[in-house]
């Protein structure tokens, strides 16, 4: 029977079995009522904690369960009495036991805390308990039934985190220090007394921690050091500081402290590194004291270790604010420095300026000995340039005296505003009309008298007077003055070319100067803007700017309006006529924008002066012209190009800061054109320093001369510079007649050869009579003609087809005739089927000849069937690569097309058989498939059309073709083989495999017939188009070529590689020698992620040319990071974009071969969000011998962006693409 009751009640059941009863108040097991055994089998068999308790002394019968929730006492609490057991809680479970008992009602209470001696010490606990009546045989309530669950996690877990939350939540303002951060945090700490009953932040001082705040023990400053070195160190601290947490186990003997849930004496304390936002310095130390009440489990120190990262956050953001605060400090303290420093140099210069305007004045008044014609022009340059100086001294001082705060300069007089706004406005009269504007004054006498300071405003109406003389050209300048209330309000408004809207926020920026925009003159500080508002301000008053680009602007100026008595005599106007003055420098007779220069006058040399000061224009003229030099004059560098494109001249002298195009943009965009690389440029520039001459000669300048010169040393430099340009030109036309003579030797017989044979396949494709090339002579070289078939098509006659050949910079230099049948109608397609072939043609007309020119002239003709470059599918990666194999070109090559459609026809083939009939019938199935593809995209019906044409010319060779229709919005395709192996497809969580369907006969077999397959490519998903030179393999068979390729392609693939390092893998593992040519093309749909893009993600666009020679990368990487750093592009983004384009531009110098053109081309374009970087070479490529050959490259490039290479005959084309991402506002991350 007593098997039975305790049976299955687990290891508590075994005890229970096992426990002498009989000892115990409830007596032998055999006496026990049925009520009793049916609540003790009710606790054994239940999985919950859950207790009984039974007769007057509440002895104790429990489960497994409930046995955990007591530890240490557990099993002797097993039979006794729970006043003994829970005596530490018992004065709060005795009400509830009780009440239970005496009314028979059950009780529940959700989070009860109890003090509990199961681990050694009094433990802080929380238990969900209810107690309900147990009643006997009899009805009357002689047990209590308990369930409880343990809920102490939870609430000490909330607890804490609320005290986490309590220290991230910041003050009400800014803390004025570190200490007071540090004072705060542990004041919210000693809220949480229960969790932490004392603490310590500790931070570094040099070698020493310095105790920022305490709180807890009531004794801080006696038991609680204020600076700890490392030897005097008896808390520990040093070691904790170095990274590593530890225990200090004697608290109790080092201070009195208490804490927890019943106020007990702390023990244990921890010493926890503060982290430093690098890690490898924490910032110093927490001490915490450790609750007596809980014992430090994972739990526990975790909870310290998050709080010691809160107070290190809060601790670095006031770090890092009182940095900032110290850095602005020390910012304001340099600006005061600064200003100090022009006020006393501005109060130097006006010495020697009065010093020399006073004698010039003098020397253009003097009537007694008046100044000759020459004289005098010298002189007045000289005034106006003082003048200038002046003026800016005088706004130097202004400002000055305003950020210092000194506002003494402010002295409001009576005035006659109106008239003296008139006045100021006729000063600038002559200057606007010259240049055919018109200037309108609308300002009515003003109701009353008003005071303010006369020589400000005067500063005000100049300033904005100039500003819309320099950008106005057309229509008029307009000043208003009116008084509304008590406000003055004066506008003046312009029909010039507008402002920007982004630049109207920093408009009124000292110093800020929009760029880029067409002016009158370059010149200015770019302070005079600024003058206007803050003098504005000092009266009391504002400005503000409205404009439209395009259409003008207008500028409003308001002032307090004073009253004031009668008006004294109207002030000198002095900074008005010096402004007036140095505006009409920039009105010099500008140079003639059209028609043939001037008839020389002698024999020297033709030297073009660009240069926005007129007076600096009239002082070279002057100079050159006296040595014997013809000299034309341009206001700015836009018409400087124009005119060197009409007449080039012997050389160009430009200033660096002109309007419109500025000297450096000149001298790059000379540079980078064929017909103006080698014209000798002379830089002169204001911009004094090393750099500035660094950036001119990088820019392609032959000289660079800073202002102020001499007179004698600029005409040395300009002799110098003509003589060694003569000296290279005829260096380059010697170098030029031995390569034409030797490029006639070598060519010789294959050139005859290549051109006939084009000859007669053009006759051939069109089945005509008879076909004829005319290449144009010129340069002393003879017309070259070749014909094929019986009669001459010269004539126009019926039946006559003409295609151009046209040169690189699409010059026509020859002409392609067929002459068909007269009663034949040649259909559209038929005619555009001699494009192709008068390209092939322009190719071998302007190949260069070298010893391998046989291999060159077919590997000519072979790269003339490759497209240029690749067009672009929204939402897919395409790449494709032509390779030649090792001493012979063959057959194989790829195209792609985009349809009007929006579709894409791509296809790729190989041509049986190697040499000039191979590179022929591959233009001619090339061009086929885009001239029928046009008509019909259906790749089984444009295979079908080749084949037929194929035969009817009758080719001897066989080929094989592939051609596939993509529509890039779904992912579907077509697809049609003419005996060429199939793509291998991947797609995402699959394996890679050849693509299955029908494959057709090759080419040039008759009766063969073709049928269509279809097939769909999921986002992420690939094909791999190949030739058969990929999967060639003499020793081993093209089934390991395949599967090599398959698994190769697959790694790549499965790794996320990019496109290009896909090629670059199945490329690689290629045996060598390469016996075969090979094409490949990989086309990829992304994968459907939206990428948002910054709302602050600028629209650039700029080009780069630099010379192709190893400092080239070198400039570039300055280029690029002087472009994108002022977008705040993040600096990670920057630095790849950099390695990426670096090794683009590396292998342009290291592998382009006989370039047209001596130079790399670098455009950097952002739109949409994309940085998009094109590098492009204009010479053949130039592989590299495997040994040499570190064919890391590509996979470097594709490391740091999405790239796409494309090679042809006329130079390579890198695009290097990647998603903007803006700087990180903590810095690099």
């Amino acid at each position: 029977m007593t098997d039975d009751l305790f049976a299955g009640g687990g290891a508590a059941g075994r005890l229970m079995r096992e426990l002498d009863w009989p000892a115990t108040d409830v007596g032998p097991v055999e006496s026990w009522s049925q009520s009793m055994r049916a609540a003790v089998r009710i606790v054994l068999s239940s999985r919950y904690p859950m207790l009984l308790l039974w007769g007057p002394t509440y002895t104790q019968l429990y489960n497994d369960a409930y046995s955990a929730l007591i530890g240490d006492q557990h099993p002797a609490a097993l039979g006794g009495d729970v006043r003994v057991t829970l005596a530490e809680g018992w004065d709060v479970l005795e009400p509830l036991i009780a009440e239970a008992r005496a009314t028979g009602v059950a009780s529940w209470v959700p989070a009860l805390q109890l003090a509990l001696n199961r681990s050694g010490y009094r433990e802080e606990a929380y238990f969900s308990v209810s107690h309900a009546p147990a009643r006997d045989d009899d009805g009357a309530t002689t047990g209590i039934l308990t369930v409880c669950s343990e809920v102490t996690e939870q609430v000490v877990g909330e607890r804490r985190l609320r005290l986490l939350r309590d220290l991230a939540v910041p003050s009400g303002g800014k803390e004025a220090d570190v200490d007071q951060v540090c004072a705060r945090l542990s004041a919210v700490i000693g809220e949480h007394r229960i969790d932490v009953p004392f603490a310590a932040i500790y931070l570094r001082d040099g070698e020493l921690l310095r105790r920022a705040a305490a709180v807890g023990p009531d004794d801080a400053d006696a038991v609680l050091p204020s600076l700890v070195s490392p030897s005097g160190d008896d808390w520990r601290l040093h070691t904790a500081a170095a990274g590593t947490a530890i225990d200090i186990d004697d608290v109790a003997d080092r201070l009195a402290v208490s804490g927890g849930a019943w106020d007990d004496p702390v023990r244990t304390a921890v010493v926890i590194p503060l982290p430093s936002a690098g890690r490898s310095q924490p910032l110093g130390v927490l001490l915490a004291g450790v609750s007596p009440s809980r014992g430090l489990d994972e739990t526990y120190r975790s909870f310290f270790q998050l709080l010691a990262q809160q107070v290190a956050v809060a601790v670095r953001n006031a770090q890092a604010y009182q940095e900032e605060r110290d850095r602005a400090a020390a910012l304001a303290e340099l600006d005061r420095v600064k200003t100090d420093f022009f006020t006393n140099v501005s109060h130097e210069f006006r010495t020697p300026l009065t010093l020399m305007m006073g004698p010039l004045a003098d020397a253009l008044a003097d009537a007694a000995e008046p100044l000759g014609p020459a004289q005098r022009e010298r002189v007045e340059i000289a005034q106006r340039s003082a003048d200038r100086l002046l003026a800016l001294v005088n706004d130097l001082l202004t400002f000055s005296s305003l950020e210092a705060g000194n506002h003494a300069g402010n002295r409001p007089r009576p005035v006659d505003l109106a008239r003296y706004t008139t006045e100021l406005a006729g000063v600038f009269r002559a200057a606007i009309e010259r240049v055919g504007l018109r200037l309108v004054v609308d300002c009515p006498p003003l109701p009353r008298t008003v005071a303010l300071d006369p020589l400000n405003w005067e500063k005000i109406v100049s300033n904005l007077l100039s500003n819309a003389l320099k950008f106005t050209f057309v229509g008029e300048i307009r000043v208003r003055l009116e008084a509304r209330e008590n406000t003055l309000r004066l506008q003046v408004s312009d029909t010039g070319i507008g402002i920007a809207p982004d630049d109207l926020p920093r408009l009124f920026d000292r110093f800020h100067r929009v760029r880029g925009v067409q002016s009158r003159s370059h010149e200015g500080s770019g302070i005079g803007l600024a003058l206007v508002r803050e003098l504005a301000r000092v009266q009391g008053g504002d400005v503000q700017v409205d404009s439209t680009p395009g259409a003008g602007t207008t500028f409003t100026v308001t002032v307090p309006l004073i009253e004031a008595a009668v008006a004294e005599p109207l002030p000198d106007m002095v900074t008005a006529q010096a402004a007036a003055r140095v505006a009409a420098g920039w009105l010099g007779d500008p140079a003639a924008p059209a028609g043939p220069p001037p008839p020389p006058t002698g024999g020297g040399a033709r030297i073009l002066v660009a240069d926005d000061n007129s007076d600096m224009r009239a002082y070279l003229q002057r100079l050159l012209t006296g040595e014997g030099w013809q000299v034309e004059l341009a206001p700015d560098g836009q018409t400087a190009l124009e005119m060197i494109r009409r007449n080039r001249p012997d050389l160009l002298l430009t200033d660096v800061m002109m309007p419109r195009v500025d000297g450096f943009v000149l001298v790059r965009t000379l540079r980078g054109d064929e017909a103006t690389r080698t014209l000798p440029v002379i830089m002169l520039s204001a911009r004094a320093g090393d750099e500035s001459g660094v950036e001119g000669m990088e820019a392609g300048a032959d000289d660079y001369v800073v202002k102020p010169f001499i007179a004698a040393e600029l005409v040395a430099r300009v002799r110098n510079t003509l003589r060694l340009a003569r000296l290279r030109a005829t260096h380059t036309r010697q170098l030029s007649a031995l390569a034409d003579t030797a490029a006639v030797i070598a060519s010789g017989r294959a050139l005859e050869e290549a051109f006939q044979s084009v000859t007669e396949q053009a006759r051939t494709l069109l089945d005509g009579i008879a076909a004829e090339v005319v290449v144009a002579g010129g340069d002393g070289r003879p017309e070259l003609r070749f014909t094929s078939g019986a009669d001459s098509p010269s004539a126009d006659t019926a039946g006559t087809v003409r295609a151009p050949i046209r040169g690189r910079g699409g010059d026509r230099i020859g002409t392609l005739t067929v002459l068909v049948d007269p009663t034949r109608r040649l259909s559209g397609t038929e005619r555009a089927l001699l494009v192709p072939i008068a390209t092939m043609l322009a190719s071998l007309a302007q190949t260069g000849w070298q010893l391998d020119h046989d291999r060159q002239l077919v590997l000519t003709l072979q790269q003339s069937t490759l497209p240029e470059n690749l067009p672009a599918l929204d939402g897919w990666d395409l790449q494709a690569v032509y390779r030649p194999a090792a001493g012979r070109v063959g057959g194989d090559w790829y195209d792609v097309v985009r349809l009007p459609d929006g579709d894409a026809v791509i296809s790729i083939g190989d041509v049986a058989g190697h040499g000039l009939g191979a590179a022929v019938m591959t233009g001619q199935v090339r061009n086929a498939v885009r001239a029928y593809a046009v008509e019909d995209s259906s790749p089984a019906t444009i295979v079908t059309r080749v084949a037929a044409l194929v035969n009817r010319l009758g080719a001897p060779l066989l080929a094989t073709l592939f051609v596939l229709r993509l529509r890039p919005g779904t992912g579907d395709f077509a697809w049609c083989s003419a005996g060429h192996p199939t793509p291998m497809y991947s797609a995402p969580s699959r394996d890679s495999r050849l693509l299955d369907g029908t494959v057709g006969p090759p080419l040039g077999l008759r009766r063969a017939a073709y049928g269509p397959n279809e097939g769909f490519l999921p986002p992420g998903g690939q094909l791999l188009l190949y030739t058969d030179g990929l999967v060639e393999d003499s020793a081993n068979g093209i089934d390991v070529g395949l599967e090599r390729i398959q698994r190769t392609g697959h790694d790549a693939y499965a790794a996320g590689a990019p496109v290009t390092v896909v090629l670059d893998s199945v490329l690689a593992c290629v045996p060598q020698p390469q016996q075969d040519d090979i094409a490949a093309v990989v086309l990829r749909r992304r994968p459907e992620v939206r990428v948002p893009v910054e709302s602050d993600v600028p629209d650039l666009e700029v080009t780069w040319v630099y010379a192709l020679t190893a400092s080239a990368a070198g400039a570039m990487r300055r280029d690029l990071r002087n472009a994108l750093d002022g977008y705040k592009i993040d600096t990670d983004l920057l630095y790849d974009l950099q390695v990426a384009a670096t090794e683009a531009v590396n292998n342009a110098v290291e592998h382009a071969q006989r370039p047209t053109r001596p130079e790399v081309e670098v455009q950097m374009r952002v739109l949409d969000g994309t940085v998009r970087i094109v590098v492009r070479d204009f010479g053949g490529w130039r592989a590299r011998p495997a040994a040499r050959d570190r064919g890391h490259g590509a996979a470097l490039m594709s490391a740091y962006g999405d790239v796409r290479v494309v090679p042809t005959a006329t130079g390579t084309t890198v695009t290097i693409e990647r998603r903007w991402r803006p700087r990180h506002p903590a810095g690099r991350s």
